[in-house]
């Protein structure tokens, strides 16, 4: 039988005073349904502690715009070969966090490049102001 007809079955049987009880009695089962709900619920962790961006990015600018970027990433063994990722402005997402050198490179202009370091969540800004040859 719902709650809701039990008080009132309860509401029916009671006189005067007890029927005050009645209605404190349902007020107590609901708020006991409330704290059984609670507890079965899934627990969430809160928002600043959900998951993480696990990768960064960098944008590249230039003055001139159409330069060519070339993306060298750098580690303790060494640097790897470098990635073409084509011309700015261009923002490079979902790298791994690491350090990096920008390369970039257009015609009659002196090639530019700058170490920067990627971190998680953040995006990195380069911006080559590049000289005349």
């Amino acid at each position: 039988m719902n709650r809701f007809l039990r008080v009132l079955m309860l509401a029916s049987l009671s006189i005067g005073g007890v029927l005050a009880g009645g209605c404190a009695t349902a007020q107590n089962e609901n708020a006991g349904a409330a704290n059984r709900d609670a507890a079965n619920r899934p627990q969430t962790a809160p928002a600043e502690t959900q998951s993480k961006p696990l990768t960064g990015s960098i944008k590249v600018e230039s003055r001139p715009e159409g330069a060519d970027v070339l993306l060298i990433p750098e580690d303790e063994s060494g640097a790897d070969p470098p990635q073409p990722r084509g011309q700015t402005p261009v923002t490079i997402t979902e790298l791994a966090p690491g350090k990096y050198a920008v390369h970039l490179e257009k015609t009659g202009f002196k090639p530019f490049q700058k170490s920067v370091e990627v971190k998680p969540g953040e995006t990195t800004a380069v911006t080559a102001p590049l000289q005349r040859r």
